[in-house]
């Protein structure tokens, strides 16, 4: 039971950690979800810092206390970090937003701090014959971690994967107590009620629990407009996809000021609450002379002018718009990867018909599967999502080296 213990807490503390990196990627932006490595390691040292320092701790009486203290600590840190005002766009100006994010590592470095002491408590207290075995323990839960994400996140999103850490650090207490047959039943009514309202708030999950995605971010912008609504969110292990409808869409980047015509409906989709892409409604009475207008219909244009062209590939579609500009111009036959695939999901019920009805997407990034045909194309098409990675001047904050 004290080997399985040391595998459950090391496996929700890996688990908490991953968490964190995709709400920091949310919340805030992936820039500062690498502070969590440095958070985690915080708490880590301290807590050898203080078993160094505090007698009482050498001692190992703590140590079954350990895990519940992880566990009931994660969503208490997790709450309290939410209402910190950290504006990283004040950063510029205002230095004392530096104090946010101290705090930020004040709070969140808590529940590693007990993680870190009962694990070192353990390692200082198991007879020497038996440290492979708490070594063996410890990693095979730290690498369970992030795979437990992984399969988490799709199931029960952001919130639920941070409480599932939580309930994994009361098992943890449950179980190391139990091995010392120390844990009466009068020991093990506080940590089954910590339990059990923890299953409750896992199973709820109640609204004040929600992330709170910056209001500098797209997502949070388009639903200030009035009769905006979210329609779906879909999580996976490396983003948050949201479809959305609003007022405020109108997508049709570069468009030439020489239309004066309405943009059929669309409905937006945000990756990790950025990055809005549009899905454009497919309809045979709809008008979309508009796509005539965009700097994309120059290629198409150079093609027609050369006799046509039959096969295009096309690089991140994102909500479709290149797809439909492909249709719209005569090509027959619609190649694509899109890394995404929850954004081709949510794209495909947008709208009644289907915006990627007839065209062949694969999942991936676009070299690797363009070296997977055998075939060539008349025309590659650049998705705006893939563009706006590239045009480092505008946006130097989101890096991407994929088509240099």
């Amino acid at each position: 039971m004290f080997y399985a213990g040391i595998f459950l807490l090391s496996a929700s503390t890996l688990l908490f950690e991953v968490a964190l990196l995709r709400l920091f990627s949310i919340t805030i932006w992936h820039h500062f979800a690498y502070m969590v490595v440095s958070i985690a390691f915080l708490g880590y040292g301290a807590s050898g810092t203080a078993i160094m320092l505090s007698k009482g701790l050498k001692g190992g009486r703590l140590m079954p206390a350990g895990p519940a203290l992880f566990g009931l600590s994660i969503p208490l840190a997790y709450l309290l970090s939410g209402f910190v005002p950290f504006d990283p766009v004040r950063l510029a100006w205002d230095y004392g937003q530096l104090l946010y994010i101290a705090l930020y590592y004040l709070l969140l470095s808590i529940p590693f701090f007990f993680s870190g002491m009962t694990i070192a408590l353990a390692f200082s207290h198991v007879p020497p014959g038996d440290t492979g075995r708490l070594y063996a323990a410890d990693l095979m839960g730290a690498g369970s971690g992030p795979f437990m994400a992984m399969v988490l996140f799709p199931l029960i999103e952001g919130t639920g994967v941070i409480l599932v850490s939580a309930v994994g650090g009361v098992v943890s207490s449950i179980l190391i107590a139990g091995s010392s047959r120390r844990l009466d039943a009068k020991g093990l009514v506080p940590l089954v009620t910590a339990l059990a309202g923890l299953l409750v708030l896992l199973f709820i999950r109640p609204g004040f629990m929600e992330s709170r995605i910056s209001p500098y971010k797209d997502l949070p912008f388009v639903l200030k407009f009035e009769g905006a609504r979210l329609l779906e969110t879909r999580w996976n292990s490396f983003s948050r996809v949201d479809l959305v409808e609003s007022p405020a869409i109108r997508f049709a980047p570069g468009l030439s000021l020489r239309y004066t015509g309405r943009l059929p409906p669309q409905k937006g989709i945000t990756v990790d609450g950025d990055n809005l892409t549009a899905v454009t409604e497919l309809k045979e009475d709809l008008d979309y002379r508009f796509l005539d207008y965009l700097p994309t219909a120059l290629p198409y244009r150079l093609l027609d002018s050369r006799g046509g062209g039959k096969r295009v590939f096309v690089i991140d579609p994102g909500g479709g718009l290149a797809v439909l500009e492909s249709m719209h111009h005569g090509f027959k036959e619609i190649h694509g990867a899109e890394k995404n695939p929850l954004v081709v999901e949510l794209a495909d019920r947008a709208f009644p018909e289907r915006v990627y009805k007839g065209a062949r997407i694969k999942t991936g990034e676009g070299r690797a599967v363009l070296r997977g045909y055998d075939r060539r194309f008349d025309l590659i098409s650049i998705g705006i999502s893939a563009q706006n990675a590239a045009t480092s001047g505008l946006h130097a904050l989101t890096e991407d080296y994929r088509l240099t």
